[in-house]
């Protein structure tokens, strides 16, 4: 749900745009024919309705996706508005309220998404009861009705309007006159033929599902008004200025008190009369000229409003990076702009190339030999990454952007040690984009120009994946939670442990209690006060933990339910034992592994490395390479296939004791579109031992893609 009301919410946003230039042209050609204004809200309604839209040069749309898809996922949420004073101001608010917090199972900002998303459903349902509601006092006002000439007579209602939307009918008060009746049928004649009583349906219930914007109820208001408006028009046009005054009259001893909100019916007296009227006096058949114009500006509303700009969300993520300015000299190939994914900018140094170009007439051949990059690599550019690991799923991302877009890139990596000639191709990688590796390596792009030429370009990546340390994670633990360190220990430690989700585990820590040598729980207050705090999760206790010179059987495990999670589940021997298990788990390298998701199809994997291991048997280390499983309707696993295009990171990554190592994955980019079910994520960690001989063990962890 929570997907489909963010798409809402940028399609309420985009509408918001059209209502303003609809506004403005109203504003700007109020004496043009009444019809128009109906024909420029139609665009309102198109751009709620299309799922799709074209792109322009002409649109005037800033954003097509102000609040991004997966701004629940993000660390520091924000929003591309398209008006960068607007993103200056809310993006820092919203940036620092509603940050990430590690320990809880979900951000801020997602809870504030689905409370939304629950209001909105709320809403429409409300929406869907009055308009069914007043559809239902109607037809049971009009029940007794009789059928005279066409139209239906009726002694219980004041004013004539139209009922039905596939069958509808003319409903007349009895009490109306002949002179009078033939007025209302030509007004409501009028309606019928411009199938009014479809379209004002359709924006109350556009107006349904964005009940939440103030301007689309502008505007519906303004649309039944010029509903009204253009069919007085039509009716004064066909019958002449002498029709004027009575028409008039008509509609004056036909007005009834104005409702703000009706899907139906179309009441002949009902809308904005005195604007009606004074319009209806002053009625003058528009010039040409005038027509001309309120349709060229109709159309251009259009244009402008029914299309995205070019470059938009929907557009490849380095479609921007690809057209830098042109190089003014013909004699040398274009730049190269590459682009990290946090919008840091830095120009590739060209190296030898071999370009053709003409001149006067002819095709000059030209060579420019230089050193090899591996050769000066301390004087090539430098793009330097240092993201953090929860903030964006692929920090590591460059994008290669040029002037004229080559029609084949190369990328290869070389390693920046040992500058005596003896470097070594380590990597390729994808087109139009890098992916540096952990450390400080040479890539140099080799760019080919059909017809044209062939350039190489070089540049230095340093990427280096933040990881705390034991002491450091320690350091900021002290000064972020003092009540948890140096207590008393005479009489133990007693953990908390409470579920907020599926897999996700809060701890709290308390000082030993004990009566008569008897462990005791806590009061309930005290636990509840553990809450309080934002809670740590289990690694992050063990780590507290660590501190203490105890032993397991002094340190008390209590699993509990906390009345604040909605997560469901029963405290039994069973649970106890198991979250026991669980707190205390590792195998004989003293390793974890937790596995979470950052989107859809992207995780994060968590390598842990237990302070309590009881000593290391070698060095720990593990790549980037992944391998997933699917489990069958049988519970058997079918190993998965990688795509051919999959390359992995020659980097091995150490996990040192009392340490952690966060590693980021894709699965669509490894195995393509993955089906809803059950897998296993497999992971081989390699353990080498003093003596040089190695031995590997495959790390599982399931999931469930929806």
């Amino acid at each position: 749900m929570d997907a489909v009301f963010l798409k809402v919410v940028n399609a309420s946003i985009s509408a918001l745009w059209v209502v303003l230039g609809v506004l403005a042209v109203r504003l700007l050609f109020h004496r043009a024919p009444k019809w128009i204004r109906t024909a420029l809200w139609a665009v309102v309604g198109l751009r709620l309705l299309l799922p799709f839209s074209l792109e322009s040069i002409f649109s005037l749309i800033p954003s097509t996706q102000t609040v991004p898809p997966d701004i629940g996922y993000a660390a520091h949420p924000a929003i591309d508005s398209g008006i960068p004073i607007l993103n200056a101001y809310v993006n820092p608010v919203l940036g620092q309220s509603m940050a990430a917090t590690p320990q809880y199972s979900v951000n801020p900002i997602q809870v504030w998404i689905r409370v939304a998303g629950w209001v909105w459903v709320l809403g429409m349902v409300a929406m869907v009861l009055y308009g069914l509601g007043s559809w239902l006092r109607i037809r049971l006002r009009v029940r007794e009705a009789v059928k005279e000439e066409g139209v239906w007579l009726c002694d219980a209602i004041g004013s004539p309007f139209i009922l039905g939307i596939f069958r509808p009918r003319i409903y007349l008060p009895s009490s109306l006159g002949a002179e009078e009746r033939a007025y209302v049928l030509a007004h409501e004649t009028a309606h019928l033929k411009r199938k009014d009583h479809w379209w004002k349906p359709l924006g109350f219930a556009l107006l349904t599902v964005h009940w939440f914007n103030p301007l689309l109820w502008v505007a519906y208001v303004l649309l039944c008004r010029d509903i009204e408006l253009a069919c007085d028009e039509k009716v004064i046009a066909s019958l002449g200025d002498g029709a004027k005054k009575p028409y008039a009259e008509a509609l004056i001893s036909c007005a009834v008190p104005r409702s703000l909100l009706k899907a139906c019916p179309l009441a002949f007296g009902e809308n904005g009369v005195k604007g009606r009227l004074k319009a209806i006096l002053h009625y003058k058949k528009p010039a040409f000229w005038l027509l001309l114009l309120a349709v060229a500006a109709s159309l251009a509303v259009g244009l402008c409003f029914l299309t995205d700009p070019p470059n938009g969300p929907e557009a490849p993520a380095s479609s921007e990076t690809r057209e830098p300015a042109e190089d003014t000299d013909p004699t040398k190939p274009p730049r190269l702009l590459l682009t990290a994914w946090d919008g840091t900018p830095v120009e590739a140094a060209r190296f030898g190339y071999e370009w053709q170009y003409p001149q006067a007439g002819k095709t000059v051949h030209t060579v420019v030999d230089a050193a090899h990059p591996t050769a000066v690599w301390e004087t090539l550019p430098v793009l330097e990454l240092r993201p953090s690991t929860l903030s964006r799923l692929r920090g590591n991302e460059a994008s290669l952007g040029f002037a004229q877009e080559p029609d084949t890139v190369v990328v290869q990596c070389w390693t920046t040690a040992g500058r005596d000639g003896g470097m070594q191709q380590v990597h390729n990688v994808g087109h139009f984009r890098v992916d540096l590796l952990e450390g400080q390596w040479i890539y140099v792009v080799t760019a080919n120009w059909n017809g044209r030429g062939t350039c190489q370009y070089a540049f230095v990546g340093t990427y280096l994946i933040p990881r705390l340390t034991a002491e450091q994670t320690l350091q900021q633990l002290r000064s972020q939670y003092p009540q948890y360190f140096d207590l008393p220990v005479y009489q133990g430690l007693d953990v908390y442990i409470w579920q907020m989700a599926e897999g996700s585990y809060s701890c709290g820590l308390l000082r030993g209690k004990t009566v008569a040598h008897t462990t005791v729980a806590h009061t309930r207050e005290e636990v509840l006060s553990l809450i309080q705090v934002p809670p740590l999760g289990i690694e992050q206790m063990r780590l507290v933990l660590s501190t203490y010179d105890l032993d397991r059987s002094q340190i008390r495990i209590h699993p509990i339910t906390m009345p604040h999670s909605s997560y469901y589940y029963v405290v039994d021997e069973a649970y106890r034992t198991y979250v026991r298990d669980l707190f205390w788990a590792e195998d004989a390298w003293g390793l974890t592994m937790e596995l979470s998701f950052v989107s859809e199809r992207a995780f994060l994997l968590l390598l842990s490395r237990s302070p309590y291991a009881q000593g290391a048997p070698g060095q720990l280390t593990v790549g980037s390479e992944f391998s997933v499983a699917k489990y069958g309707k049988d519970g058997t696993l079918e190993q998965l296939i990688s795509l051919p295009t999959a390359a992995w990171d020659a980097v091995l990554y150490s996990i040192p004791e009392g340490e952690q190592l966060c590693l980021s994955g894709d699965l669509e980019t490894v195995y393509g579109h993955l089906e809803p079910g059950t897998y296993q994520l497999q992971k081989v960690v390699t353990c080498t031992y003093a003596d040089g001989t190695e031995e590997a063990q495959t790390y599982t962890c399931e999931f469930t893609l929806k």
